[in-house]
């Protein structure tokens, strides 16, 4: 009957209403989970882009830090280079100092052993007066055995150096030396000059004396 077929229409339809509105609230719980997991997912997202940032600033840091240790390590390198060089300059600058200190400890062990050296001189002595002139002379000695050097002559050169000033220690220092060696003065001769402190006034003469051992 036709009221029959409204109640069975009536029933399939709440039937198929009740169907759609389960598939709703399954579908609104699915649409809430996926607001939830997008909530997660840009959480976690924002998450690994904090950790990023962070390792990426602890990466440059450590690049840094790293050039800056580098750069350290090549400046200690480039020292120790220098300290090596500075060492064995050092070295051989000590193995110098030490073959020159064995030179002359040799060369005074030498010097020891040898007989002492006997200065000689030209047998010629002079009085302080200023320049100095003669006051003797050694007979048999190179000054008298020249001819030419008389007593009150004066003293002006010793090998081209004037001495005229010089003190009698200097000038006797200069005219000793090793024996058999030459000797070079200018001399002049007194000329009119009376006393050891007047003014020579006679000609200048040049006299090569070859040094002898004292008598």
């Amino acid at each position: 009957s036709c009221e029959a077929q409204l109640h069975d229409l009536s029933k399939e339809v709440s039937r198929r209403l009740h169907a759609r509105s389960e598939e709703w609230e399954f579908l609104e719980t699915r649409c809430l989970e996926a607001d939830s997991a997008a909530n997660k997912a840009r959480s976690v997202s924002q998450e690994l882009a904090s950790e990023h940032a962070r390792l990426a600033q602890a990466l440059a840091s450590a690049e840094a830090h790293l050039m800056s240790t580098t750069a350290d390590a090549r400046a200690l390198t480039q020292e120790k280079a220098g300290a090596q060089a500075e060492i064995a300059r050092l070295q051989k600058e000590v193995a110098r100092l030490k073959k020159r200190l064995a030179d002359l400890e040799r060369a005074n062990a030498n010097a020891s052993r040898a007989p002492p050296l006997i200065k000689s001189g030209v047998g010629m002595m002079l009085t302080d007066a200023r320049p100095h002139p003669v006051a003797s002379l050694v007979l048999g000695a190179p000054a008298d055995v020249s001819g030419l050097i008389e007593v009150g002559d004066v003293l002006w050169e010793i090998d081209g150096v004037p001495v005229d000033k010089e003190p009698l220690p200097a000038i006797r220092k200069m005219l000793l030396g090793e024996s058999n060696t030459h000797v070079c003065l200018l001399m002049q001769k007194r000329g009119d000059a009376t006393g050891h402190r007047a003014p020579a006034t006679g000609p200048r003469y040049t006299v090569t004396l070859t040094r002898t051992p004292p008598p």
